[in-house]
Protein backbone atom coordinates (compact mmCIF):
# COMPACT_ATOMS: atom_id res chain seq x y z
CA UNK A 1 0.00 0.00 0.00
CA UNK A 2 1.16 3.51 -0.78
CA UNK A 3 -0.17 6.91 0.32
CA UNK A 4 0.58 9.76 -2.06
CA UNK A 5 0.34 13.34 -0.75
CA UNK A 6 -0.73 15.41 -3.76
CA UNK A 7 -2.09 18.53 -2.04
CA UNK A 8 -2.94 19.92 1.37
CA UNK A 9 0.67 19.22 2.43
CA UNK A 10 3.08 22.13 3.08
CA UNK A 11 0.10 24.32 2.15
CA UNK A 12 -3.41 24.79 3.54
CA UNK A 13 -5.44 24.35 0.35
CA UNK A 14 -5.65 21.83 -2.49
CA UNK A 15 -6.34 18.79 -0.29
CA UNK A 16 -5.76 15.54 -2.20
CA UNK A 17 -4.44 12.16 -1.07
CA UNK A 18 -4.18 9.00 -3.16
CA UNK A 19 -4.39 5.53 -1.60
CA UNK A 20 -2.97 2.85 -3.88
CA UNK A 21 -3.04 -0.91 -3.24
CA UNK A 22 -2.56 -3.99 -5.39
CA UNK A 23 -6.35 -4.03 -5.80
CA UNK A 24 -7.52 -0.44 -5.98
CA UNK A 25 -6.80 3.27 -6.22
CA UNK A 26 -8.93 5.64 -4.14
CA UNK A 27 -8.60 9.44 -4.00
CA UNK A 28 -9.43 11.31 -0.79
CA UNK A 29 -10.65 14.82 -1.70
CA UNK A 30 -9.77 16.78 -4.82
CA UNK A 31 -9.46 20.35 -3.62
CA UNK A 32 -8.69 23.61 -5.34
CA UNK A 33 -5.54 25.57 -4.52
CA UNK A 34 -6.55 29.03 -3.30
CA UNK A 35 -4.84 32.20 -2.15
CA UNK A 36 -2.06 33.99 -4.00
CA UNK A 37 -1.60 33.75 -7.79
CA UNK A 38 1.33 31.44 -7.07
CA UNK A 39 -1.11 29.04 -5.40
CA UNK A 40 -4.08 29.45 -7.75
CA UNK A 41 -2.04 28.72 -10.88
CA UNK A 42 -1.30 25.25 -9.47
CA UNK A 43 -4.88 24.32 -10.41
CA UNK A 44 -3.75 24.40 -14.05
CA UNK A 45 -1.03 21.80 -13.55
CA UNK A 46 -2.14 18.32 -14.76
CA UNK A 47 -2.75 15.60 -12.20
CA UNK A 48 0.29 13.49 -11.39
CA UNK A 49 -1.71 10.29 -11.98
CA UNK A 50 -4.20 8.92 -14.51
CA UNK A 51 -7.72 9.93 -13.34
CA UNK A 52 -9.24 7.19 -15.52
CA UNK A 53 -7.42 4.62 -13.39
CA UNK A 54 -9.14 5.63 -10.14
CA UNK A 55 -11.75 3.29 -8.66
CA UNK A 56 -13.45 5.94 -6.52
CA UNK A 57 -13.23 9.30 -4.77
CA UNK A 58 -14.24 9.82 -1.14
CA UNK A 59 -14.97 13.41 -0.15
CA UNK A 60 -14.65 14.79 3.39
CA UNK A 61 -16.74 17.93 2.87
CA UNK A 62 -17.91 20.58 0.42
CA UNK A 63 -15.47 23.46 0.92
CA UNK A 64 -13.81 24.38 -2.37
CA UNK A 65 -10.29 23.58 -1.15
CA UNK A 66 -11.46 19.98 -0.75
CA UNK A 67 -13.82 19.51 -3.72
CA UNK A 68 -13.03 22.33 -6.17
CA UNK A 69 -10.98 20.33 -8.68
CA UNK A 70 -13.45 17.46 -9.04
CA UNK A 71 -14.72 18.85 -12.39
CA UNK A 72 -11.12 18.84 -13.65
CA UNK A 73 -10.79 15.22 -12.53
CA UNK A 74 -13.88 14.24 -14.53
CA UNK A 75 -12.69 16.25 -17.55
CA UNK A 76 -9.40 14.35 -17.35
CA UNK A 77 -11.12 10.97 -17.61
CA UNK A 78 -12.39 9.94 -14.15
CA UNK A 79 -15.60 7.94 -14.55
CA UNK A 80 -16.14 6.37 -11.13
CA UNK A 81 -18.29 7.23 -8.10
CA UNK A 82 -17.68 10.16 -5.75
CA UNK A 83 -18.78 9.08 -2.27
CA UNK A 84 -19.87 11.70 0.29
CA UNK A 85 -22.50 12.26 2.96
CA UNK A 86 -25.93 13.50 1.87
CA UNK A 87 -25.22 16.93 3.34
CA UNK A 88 -21.96 17.19 1.42
CA UNK A 89 -23.68 16.15 -1.82
CA UNK A 90 -26.23 18.96 -1.40
CA UNK A 91 -23.65 21.60 -0.50
CA UNK A 92 -21.18 20.49 -3.19
CA UNK A 93 -23.94 20.92 -5.77
CA UNK A 94 -24.19 24.61 -4.86
CA UNK A 95 -20.43 25.10 -4.50
CA UNK A 96 -19.36 23.46 -7.77
CA UNK A 97 -22.07 25.04 -9.92
CA UNK A 98 -21.20 28.45 -8.47
CA UNK A 99 -17.49 27.81 -9.01
CA UNK A 100 -18.07 26.87 -12.65
CA UNK A 101 -20.06 30.05 -13.16
CA UNK A 102 -17.36 32.18 -11.53
CA UNK A 103 -14.62 30.67 -13.70
CA UNK A 104 -16.67 31.46 -16.80
CA UNK A 105 -17.12 35.04 -15.57
CA UNK A 106 -13.41 35.41 -14.75
CA UNK A 107 -12.53 34.40 -18.31
CA UNK A 108 -15.06 36.84 -19.79
CA UNK A 109 -13.77 39.64 -17.55
CA UNK A 110 -10.19 38.90 -18.61
CA UNK A 111 -11.20 39.02 -22.28
CA UNK A 112 -12.99 42.36 -21.79
CA UNK A 113 -10.00 43.80 -19.92
CA UNK A 114 -7.57 42.76 -22.66
CA UNK A 115 -9.83 44.31 -25.29
CA UNK A 116 -9.94 47.63 -23.41
CA UNK A 117 -6.22 47.64 -22.51
CA UNK A 118 -4.34 46.17 -25.47
CA UNK A 119 -1.15 47.98 -24.50
CA UNK A 120 -1.07 46.35 -21.06
CA UNK A 121 -1.69 42.77 -22.14
CA UNK A 122 2.01 41.98 -22.46
CA UNK A 123 2.77 43.23 -18.94
CA UNK A 124 -0.21 41.28 -17.57
CA UNK A 125 1.01 38.14 -19.32
CA UNK A 126 4.42 38.66 -17.71
CA UNK A 127 2.78 38.79 -14.27
CA UNK A 128 0.93 35.56 -15.02
CA UNK A 129 4.18 34.04 -16.22
CA UNK A 130 5.91 35.08 -13.00
CA UNK A 131 3.12 33.48 -10.96
CA UNK A 132 3.39 30.33 -13.04
CA UNK A 133 7.15 30.09 -12.56
CA UNK A 134 6.71 30.66 -8.83
CA UNK A 135 4.20 27.81 -8.79
CA UNK A 136 6.75 25.59 -10.50
CA UNK A 137 9.32 26.47 -7.82
CA UNK A 138 6.73 25.86 -5.09
CA UNK A 139 5.82 22.48 -6.55
CA UNK A 140 9.48 21.55 -6.77
CA UNK A 141 10.10 22.51 -3.15
CA UNK A 142 7.16 20.39 -1.94
CA UNK A 143 7.05 17.35 -4.18
CA UNK A 144 4.54 14.60 -3.32
CA UNK A 145 5.87 12.14 -0.79
CA UNK A 146 4.97 8.49 -0.35
CA UNK A 147 4.28 7.89 3.32
CA UNK A 148 7.36 9.84 4.34
CA UNK A 149 9.16 13.12 3.77
CA UNK A 150 11.18 13.03 0.56
CA UNK A 151 13.94 15.55 -0.07
CA UNK A 152 13.74 16.74 -3.66
CA UNK A 153 14.32 19.71 -5.93
CA UNK A 154 13.46 20.93 -9.40
CA UNK A 155 16.49 18.97 -10.67
CA UNK A 156 15.92 15.91 -8.51
CA UNK A 157 12.27 14.83 -8.70
CA UNK A 158 10.51 12.57 -6.23
CA UNK A 159 11.62 8.94 -6.59
CA UNK A 160 8.02 7.87 -7.28
CA UNK A 161 8.29 6.13 -10.64
CA UNK A 162 4.80 4.63 -10.62
CA UNK A 163 3.06 7.79 -11.84
CA UNK A 164 3.78 10.38 -14.53
CA UNK A 165 5.68 13.27 -13.01
CA UNK A 166 3.88 16.57 -13.78
CA UNK A 167 6.89 18.50 -12.55
CA UNK A 168 8.96 16.95 -15.36
CA UNK A 169 6.66 18.67 -17.84
CA UNK A 170 6.98 21.90 -15.90
CA UNK A 171 10.76 21.68 -15.93
CA UNK A 172 10.62 21.29 -19.72
CA UNK A 173 8.76 24.59 -20.23
CA UNK A 174 8.41 25.80 -22.88
CA UNK A 175 6.69 24.25 -24.83
CA UNK A 176 5.94 20.79 -23.36
CA UNK A 177 3.03 22.01 -21.25
CA UNK A 178 0.78 24.81 -22.50
CA UNK A 179 -1.24 26.47 -19.74
CA UNK A 180 -3.74 29.08 -20.90
CA UNK A 181 -4.81 31.28 -18.00
CA UNK A 182 -7.35 33.13 -20.15
CA UNK A 183 -9.84 30.24 -20.47
CA UNK A 184 -12.16 29.00 -17.69
CA UNK A 185 -10.63 26.42 -15.39
CA UNK A 186 -13.94 24.63 -15.90
CA UNK A 187 -17.52 25.55 -16.76
CA UNK A 188 -20.99 25.11 -15.28
CA UNK A 189 -21.54 22.21 -17.66
CA UNK A 190 -18.34 20.57 -16.40
CA UNK A 191 -19.68 20.90 -12.84
CA UNK A 192 -23.03 19.41 -13.87
CA UNK A 193 -21.31 16.38 -15.36
CA UNK A 194 -19.32 15.96 -12.15
CA UNK A 195 -22.44 15.98 -9.98
CA UNK A 196 -23.73 12.94 -11.87
CA UNK A 197 -20.94 10.93 -10.21
CA UNK A 198 -21.95 11.72 -6.61
CA UNK A 199 -23.23 8.91 -4.37
CA UNK A 200 -24.57 9.64 -0.88
CA UNK A 201 -23.45 7.59 2.12
CA UNK A 202 -24.94 7.88 5.61
CA UNK A 203 -22.82 8.49 8.69
CA UNK A 204 -21.54 5.35 10.47
CA UNK A 205 -22.43 3.10 7.51
CA UNK A 206 -19.41 1.08 6.32
CA UNK A 207 -19.38 0.68 2.55
CA UNK A 208 -16.94 -0.97 0.17
CA UNK A 209 -15.98 1.85 -2.21
CA UNK A 210 -13.35 -0.12 -4.12
CA UNK A 211 -11.96 -3.67 -4.05
CA UNK A 212 -10.47 -4.18 -0.60
CA UNK A 213 -11.33 -0.64 0.59
CA UNK A 214 -14.21 -0.02 3.01
CA UNK A 215 -15.08 3.57 4.00
CA UNK A 216 -17.00 4.79 7.03
CA UNK A 217 -17.99 8.46 7.32
CA UNK A 218 -17.95 9.86 10.87
CA UNK A 219 -18.96 13.29 12.16
CA UNK A 220 -16.22 15.94 11.87
CA UNK A 221 -18.17 18.86 13.35
CA UNK A 222 -16.82 21.27 10.73
CA UNK A 223 -19.73 22.17 8.43
CA UNK A 224 -22.97 20.51 7.32
CA UNK A 225 -22.12 17.05 6.02
CA UNK A 226 -18.44 17.18 7.00
CA UNK A 227 -16.87 13.84 7.80
CA UNK A 228 -13.83 12.10 9.15
CA UNK A 229 -13.26 9.17 6.79
CA UNK A 230 -12.14 5.84 8.23
CA UNK A 231 -10.76 3.49 5.58
CA UNK A 232 -10.16 -0.20 6.19
CA UNK A 233 -7.70 -1.15 3.48
CA UNK A 234 -6.61 -4.60 2.36
CA UNK A 235 -3.51 -4.31 0.20
CA UNK A 236 -4.18 -7.61 -1.59
CA UNK A 237 -6.93 -10.23 -1.51
CA UNK A 238 -6.64 -12.16 1.74
CA UNK A 239 -3.96 -9.80 3.02
CA UNK A 240 -3.74 -7.97 6.34
CA UNK A 241 -6.11 -5.04 6.87
CA UNK A 242 -4.85 -1.57 7.75
CA UNK A 243 -6.90 1.32 9.09
CA UNK A 244 -6.34 4.79 7.62
CA UNK A 245 -8.13 7.77 9.15
CA UNK A 246 -8.37 11.05 7.24
CA UNK A 247 -9.67 13.81 9.47
CA UNK A 248 -10.67 16.30 6.79
CA UNK A 249 -11.26 19.66 8.48
CA UNK A 250 -12.24 19.36 12.14
CA UNK A 251 -14.71 21.54 14.04
CA UNK A 252 -14.78 22.62 17.66
CA UNK A 253 -16.74 20.71 20.29
CA UNK A 254 -19.90 22.44 21.47
CA UNK A 255 -20.68 24.19 18.18
CA UNK A 256 -24.42 24.92 17.84
CA UNK A 257 -26.37 22.75 15.35
CA UNK A 258 -23.41 20.51 14.43
CA UNK A 259 -22.47 17.35 16.29
CA UNK A 260 -19.06 17.25 17.96
CA UNK A 261 -16.16 15.66 16.07
CA UNK A 262 -16.04 11.89 16.54
CA UNK A 263 -13.35 10.71 18.95
CA UNK A 264 -11.19 8.06 17.28
CA UNK A 265 -9.48 5.42 19.40
CA UNK A 266 -7.24 3.47 17.01
CA UNK A 267 -5.74 3.58 13.53
CA UNK A 268 -2.62 2.47 11.70
CA UNK A 269 -2.21 5.77 9.82
CA UNK A 270 -3.77 9.15 10.58
CA UNK A 271 -3.87 12.02 8.06
CA UNK A 272 -4.89 15.03 10.13
CA UNK A 273 -5.45 18.66 9.20
CA UNK A 274 -3.40 21.16 11.21
CA UNK A 275 -4.54 24.58 10.00
CA UNK A 276 -4.77 25.89 13.56
CA UNK A 277 -2.45 23.32 15.10
CA UNK A 278 -0.02 25.98 16.28
CA UNK A 279 -2.49 28.03 18.29
CA UNK A 280 -5.09 27.63 20.99
CA UNK A 281 -8.58 28.95 20.30
CA UNK A 282 -10.14 31.29 22.82
CA UNK A 283 -13.23 29.86 24.57
CA UNK A 284 -16.33 30.17 22.41
CA UNK A 285 -18.20 32.09 25.12
CA UNK A 286 -15.43 34.72 25.08
CA UNK A 287 -15.62 35.08 21.29
CA UNK A 288 -19.40 35.55 21.52
CA UNK A 289 -18.96 38.17 24.26
CA UNK A 290 -16.46 40.17 22.16
CA UNK A 291 -18.79 40.05 19.15
CA UNK A 292 -21.77 41.16 21.25
CA UNK A 293 -19.78 44.07 22.74
CA UNK A 294 -18.73 45.13 19.23
CA UNK A 295 -22.32 45.04 17.95
CA UNK A 296 -23.51 47.13 20.90
CA UNK A 297 -20.71 49.67 20.38
CA UNK A 298 -21.54 50.07 16.69
CA UNK A 299 -25.26 50.32 17.43
CA UNK A 300 -24.74 53.02 20.06
CA UNK A 301 -22.71 55.08 17.58
CA UNK A 302 -25.21 54.53 14.72
CA UNK A 303 -22.39 52.95 12.73
CA UNK A 304 -22.24 50.07 10.27
CA UNK A 305 -20.75 46.71 11.17
CA UNK A 306 -19.12 44.73 8.34
CA UNK A 307 -18.26 41.10 9.08
CA UNK A 308 -16.09 39.50 6.37
CA UNK A 309 -16.76 35.77 6.40
CA UNK A 310 -16.53 32.66 4.28
CA UNK A 311 -19.93 31.90 2.80
CA UNK A 312 -20.22 28.34 4.11
CA UNK A 313 -19.91 27.33 7.73
CA UNK A 314 -18.56 30.60 9.12
CA UNK A 315 -21.66 32.78 9.51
Amino acid sequence: MQIHFLGGATTVTGSQFLIETDQARVLIDCGMFQGSPNESVRNRIPFGFDPAGLDAVVLTHAHLDHCGRLPLLVKAGFNGPIHATAGTVELATLVLLDSGHLHEEFAKREARWEKRHPGEVEADDRKEGDAYRAAVDLAAAAAPAIGEHVETSIDAPSPDASFPDPEAELRAQPPALDIDLDVPLYTVRDAERTLEHFRAIGYDEPREVAPGVTATFLDAGHILGSAIIRLVVQDRAGGEERVIVCSGDLGRPGTPILRDPTVMTAADYVLVESTYGGREHEPQDEAIRVLADTVRLVDESNGVLLVPSFAIGRT
